[in-house]
């Protein structure tokens, strides 16, 4: 009985000590670098960081013949799609909210998930990416003011391509689901999600004006930039003024045809305004 109490004394003193040294063991370990951790004010400093923080968006674009492995909602109305979990199928049998999950949708996924990866389109879907992009872009226009290692090309290249991003992905959201709630500034997480949901032509008239100041400060050509230069050879797909110019066409075209304005105003005809603006 008194060895018995021996090794138990024994086993609970190795006991302690194993857990003392694992637990400073860990604390060791799972102790923060200083320099890991980045904060506003280094992220948004010069124009390489927070162009860094900016190249996200470009991946945050779908291609809705690339985004999974089923494209047959390109025939529209010549195919019936024989698979009942398609989200074509689905469509034809009026369950139109089976975007949200059903296979084949470029519109939104099961878990929505955000899905950035650069080097493949697949996964990628509209909803879920374009609030993810537009909130980006919220958050990068907040920080405009940290950028003080910068020249004002840069300024205004940064400035120009997340105004464009915010236009381009309203724009994706309003000709898949119409008018939207337009959120131009960073929410916190406290803050109530109640913002009244806009028409079609009051959400395009925003994303217009976030896309033509877009094009004011965006470079004809990035090559012949300063700012470009680093990357000189590999700009072509950067946004231009030419990109934000098409997109603010297109978007007041979408918005001044019979469909968007019958929904807007009532009147089912073109928009002569909009089509001049345009």
């Amino acid at each position: 009985m008194k060895n018995m109490k021996n090794k138990i004394k024994i086993s609970f003193v190795f006991a302690v000590l194993a857990l003392g040294l694992l637990l400073g063991g860990c604390k060791k370990y799972l102790d923060k670098a200083p320099e890991a951790t980045v904060n506003e004010k280094d992220a948004f400093k010069d124009f390489r960081s927070f162009q860094g923080f900016t190249e996200e968006l470009y991946s945050c674009i779908v291609d809705p013949s690339k985004s999974t492995y089923q494209t047959d909602f390109n025939l529209a109305d010549e195919f019936i799609s024989n698979a009942s979990y398609f989200v074509s199928r689905r469509m034809d049998d009026g369950n139109y909210w089976a975007w949200q999950w059903a296979y084949g949708s470029y519109f939104g996924s099961s878990s929505n998930a955000v899905v950035t990866n650069p080097t493949s389109p697949y996964g990628k879907v509209v909803w879920p990416l374009a609030w993810y992009g537009i909130r980006k872009a919220n958050l990068g226009l907040a920080n405009m003011d940290k950028l003080v290692n910068a020249t004002q090309e840069e300024k205004d290249i940064i400035k120009g391509q997340l105004l464009f991003f915010r236009g381009y992905f309203y724009h994706e959201l309003m000709i898949n689901w119409g008018g939207m709630p337009y959120i131009d500034k960073v929410l916190s997480p406290t803050e109530e999600m109640k913002f009244p949901r806009l028409n079609y032509r009051e959400t395009a008239l925003k994303a217009a004006s976030d896309l033509e100041q877009a094009a004011q400060l965006l470079p004809l050509k990035w090559d012949d930039t300063e700012a470009g230069k680093p990357t000189l050879g590999n700009n072509r797909q950067r946004i231009s003024k030419i990109t934000a110019y098409a997109f603010l066409g297109k978007d007041l075209l979408y918005a001044a045809s019979p469909l968007m304005n019958r929904e807007s105003t009532g009147i089912a005809g073109y928009d002569a305004d909009l089509c001049k603006k345009a």
